[in-house]
């Protein structure tokens, strides 16, 4: 069957605290269903990998937080080949030594229809914390379409309430050119359906090999909303760094310095 048993009943409790756990704090909620959106090129997929490397490794991040886990990259974009030489790059960091490489699958068809699958794959490998890659091609039709939608978050909820997940997103370019903020293209419901969500937002132009990303955090169900997280992505044949950076996108110098860090 491709559902799950349904979960018994329980009498809510008035003791059980609240509280907001991450695997990379402030940016993954732990047993939540986050989401990364963005515009196409600026470093998502990259980023969510790396912080899957992370999270695989228990490794802290120049003072984030990390709480290890098990990690799989659900690919609905690209290929194991192309993910494995991007893991490959960004684990050549001198001062990262040590990143585990996380599970991978390639997947074809939308979320919906292969949860029972995938489902089936977390509980034989003990994974707690899936990134989804995309959004938009895990769907099973038009992703402005509400029960489109509907049918993606609550196919995340046939998983086990302890996995985490990320769903990287792009950005609805129309918000983006009215207001300078956005919102995760396709249905709203995509957004409501989170529980953190984080606009990322960068200074890359045409040509770029290195640049600057800005993560916003436009939405929390538990406690406050985040501050802006910087980092800085530069893109060398023999590797790839990520490196904090001030999330307003304007550090003076941080070209240079990370060009001296490649040569």
């Amino acid at each position: 069957s491709r559902y799950r048993k349904t979960d018994p009943p329980r009498r809510l409790d008035p003791g059980v605290e609240v509280r907001l756990d991450y695997l990379v704090n402030p940016i993954i909620a732990k047993a939540q269903p986050n989401v990364l959106f963005g515009p196409g090129s600026t470093g998502k997929s990259y980023l969510s990998l790396f912080l899957g490397m992370l999270i695989e490794s228990g490794q802290q991040f120049h003072g984030l937080p990390i709480e290890r886990a098990n990690v799989m990259y659900l690919d609905w974009e690209r290929d194991f080949t192309l993910n494995s030489q991007r893991a490959n790059l960004l684990s050549k960091d001198n001062s990262m030594e040590g990143l585990k490489m996380p599970f991978y699958r390639r997947c074809a068809l939308p979320l919906y229809e292969d949860i029972s699958n995938i489902a089936r794959l977390v509980l034989e490998h003990d994974i707690q914390f899936l990134i989804l890659d995309s959004i938009g091609k895990a769907c099973d039709g038009d992703i402005n379409d509400a029960q489109v939608a509907l049918r993606y978050a609550n196919a995340l909820r046939l998983l086990p309430e302890s996995v985490t997940t990320l769903s990287i997103g792009h950005v609805n370019k129309g918000d983006m050119e009215k207001t300078g903020n956005g919102h995760v293209v396709g249905s709203v419901f995509f957004e409501n359906n989170a529980s953190h969500v984080w606009q990322m937002k960068s200074n890359k132009e045409e040509g770029d090999v290195e640049f600057d990303v800005a993560l916003f955090n436009t939405k929390t169900n538990i406690g406050k909303t985040e501050r802006p997280i910087g980092f800085h992505l530069a893109f060398a044949k023999d590797r790839t760094l990520v490196i904090p950076a001030q999330a307003n996108m304007l550090v003076e110098g941080a070209k240079s310095q990370t060009k001296a860090m490649l040569d």
